[in-house]
């Protein structure tokens, strides 16, 4: 039922129910030594479906196992494909969903080209979620440090790929991390026919679409802005809350679960708050620092956009207080897990101001 070919081609017909069920493919495989060591153990009702970048011309010539781990695939009943784009996985398999893709190590040619893997990155996971089955799972395998979500400060994360923020912007949610051994050939070095340097432990990370169910905190990632209220004697009279009940924070908490509700499987919480004076304009103000995460549903920074002009909206219409600078847009994505060190690092500053 998979038609097999040696050029960029589509797949002309349906994988048939009865005779395969789990449908998975892996893209960018190198020499095909990664395939070529899962096609031992495939057996029905799954169908492993092996593919490279390279026509099957080129592949032969770069690779000296090229033929031999082709021939173990197909030997062992699986398919393979050469010329397939992995950023253009629709085009070449329309009609399809694969129940997993996985592509491990991705890069780009080039040394430390951070910009060019996150587009990688970004192009591929926007492929993969247009041909990926609804329950189905698309795993990247990364260097340590390359991912980001083991991050622990901002230029950790900055230095990063930023996978799960691209994952975010098409629909996807990061629902594990796991080391990951790597136990077959590690070909292709900037597209030649030696190892890669595996730096640190190498981690998996499994994203999908989202279920419904919550995933862990330390798999979240979120955004952040100030709130800040203008305690003004004039404003204040008009407040249901006395500065000191403001100061507390339950009434800005409270509009938080307010605005939320509308956005299901999206949390926000103020950490930290701090009474503040203005040098230059002599205001006081209230400053609350609002975070917006994904419990269960992807985040992306318009959504994160949206839910910062509904709580200042909110605010303003339930406080009857001025907000100071409203519609400074949220920050960057970051891991959730980073939140205590921000929290410490901003911490710092308002002790040194």
């Amino acid at each position: 039922t998979i038609i097999e070919s040696t050029t960029p081609v589509t797949v002309s017909s349906s994988p048939s129910p009865e005779s395969c069920t789990d449908l998975h493919l892996v893209v960018g495989d190198g020499d095909l030594s990664f395939s070529s060591m899962l096609s031992a153990s495939c057996e029905e009702p799954l169908h492993l479906v092996a593919s490279v970048w390279e026509d099957e011309e080129t592949h032969r010539i770069v690779y000296r196992d090229s033929t031999e781990n082709k021939e173990t695939i197909r030997l062992n009943g699986q398919s393979v494909f050469f010329g397939i784009d992995a950023t253009q996985l629709s085009s070449h398999f329309p009609g399809h969903l694969f129940d997993r893709i996985t592509f491990n190590f991705p890069h780009w040619k080039g040394k430390a080209n951070n910009r060019a893997n996150r587009e990688l990155l970004d192009n591929f996971l926007a492929s993969a979620s247009k041909v990926l089955s609804p329950g189905g799972e698309i795993h990247i395998v990364l260097c340590d440090g390359q991912g980001g979500m083991e991050a622990l400060h901002s230029r950790d994360w900055k230095l990063s790929w930023k996978a799960v923020a691209y994952a975010a912007d098409h629909g996807l949610l990061l629902h594990q991390i796991d080391h990951f051994e790597v136990k077959y050939n590690k070909s292709s070095h900037r597209g030649v026919d030696r190892p890669f340097l595996v730096r640190g432990t190498p981690f998996r990370y499994v994203f999908g679409f989202p279920n419904g169910k919550p995933v862990a905190e330390k798999l979240q990632i979120a955004f952040r802005h100030e709130l800040r209220l203008i305690m003004d004697a004039e404003r204040l009279a008009l407040c249901p809350h006395t500065k000191e009940e403001l100061c507390k924070g339950d009434s800005v908490e409270a509009i938080l679960r307010q605005v939320t509700s509308n956005f299901p499987g999206i949390r926000a919480e103020a950490p930290i708050k701090d009474f503040v004076t203005t040098k230059h304009e002599q205001l006081s103000l209230l400053v609350f620092l609002v975070v917006y995460r994904g419990d269960s549903m992807p985040i992306t920074r318009d959504l994160a956009e949206e839910l910062r002009a509904a709580v200042e909206a909110a605010t303003k219409e339930t406080l009857s207080l001025d907000i100071a600078k409203p519609g400074r847009m949220v920050s960057t994505a970051f891991p959730y897990s980073m939140m205590q060190s921000l929290i410490d690092e901003r911490l710092e500053d308002l002790a040194s101001s």
